[in-house]
């Protein structure tokens, strides 16, 4: 078991923005309304870790390494469209703000322009690897 540090997370205090969050949505759809496999599959530093910047790198990952997760192909092929219609939208969605690192979220708003939603799923602990951990309590992780 591990402990979780606490904190509010950024994306959770301000919400996703809307494309990221339709392309998470449709994706979770097309997986019959399961997001596991988006959130400990090969995206997962992408989708659970809120790192959608990193969309290009996880991207790479599924080409290079498709039977790295224990992932269907049919969920493979599903995941690799969630990145690369991620990788499509503008870089500046994608990135919270940096000065927001290691601070209270609600100090450093998003710009007023993203139309934002509440995040659409929870996130998991997972290792290093994106596999599932058991932690201590249900709090959002970031």
């Amino acid at each position: 078991m591990i402990d979780k540090q606490k904190h509010d997370c950024w994306w959770a205090h301000w919400g996703w923005p809307k494309p990221i969050a339709d392309i998470f949505l449709q994706a979770k759809e097309k997986l019959g309304g399961d997001p596991l496999p988006l959130l400990i599959g090969p995206s997962w530093i992408a989708w659970n870790r809120r790192m959608f910047e990193l969309d290009y790198f996880a991207l790479q990952g599924v080409v290079s390494c498709p039977t790295r997760r224990k992932v269907t192909k049919e969920q493979l092929a599903v995941i690799k469209w969630s990145l690369e219609e991620l990788c499509k939208l503008d870089g500046r969605m994608k990135r919270r703000p940096v000065e927001s690192y290691g601070k209270n979220p609600k100090d450093y708003p998003p710009p007023d322009d993203w139309e934002r939603v509440p995040e659409p799923v929870a996130q998991i602990a997972v290792d290093v690897r994106g596999d599932p951990v058991k932690t201590n309590d249900d709090s959002t992780l970031c």
